[in-house]
């Protein structure tokens, strides 16, 4: 059986240092330069977001199908074209709409009814209260 490191390889899930001229090269355009900076900013990211995902219960498939996800719809969103320097840390930039992201995808479809099963006490629960049962 394979080990649980998914694509990133093998390491402890931590975020690196930001590499601002990276991030800002990736979401300026999309000359050939940007699209790398792009893969090699999702390359970057994807250990600690999978790292994340797992460290909240997740299993490494459900992990893995986020993070692809959620790199997919950020750079479908274009939303990393809001990212500045002076408004803060990257990698708290990417962790907040990571978790925005996992709460998304946990939320119903419109008009999806959520069915919430709620177990039956047992019998003995309701011995010597039969008088407050109408």
């Amino acid at each position: 059986m394979g080990e649980d490191y998914g694509p990133a390889g093998p390491d402890d899930g931590q975020f690196d240092k930001t590499r601002w001229s990276m991030v800002l090269g990736a979401v300026q355009s999309r000359t050939p330069c940007a699209l790398k900076a792009l893969a090699e900013l999702c390359g970057l990211y994807w250990r600690p977001l999978y790292a994340f995902a797992r460290g909240r219960g997740r299993s490494p498939e459900d992990a893995q199908d986020l993070v692809q996800g959620f790199f997919e719809h950020l750079i479908g969103s274009r939303g990393l074209a809001t990212v500045e320097r002076s408004k803060g840390r990257f990698r708290s930039f990417v962790l907040a709409s990571f978790q925005s992201f996992i709460t998304a995808e946990n939320r119903p479809a419109r008009g999806e009814t959520v069915k919430i099963l709620i177990p039956r006490p047992p019998k003995s629960f309701f011995k010597g209260s039969a008088s407050f049962l109408c």
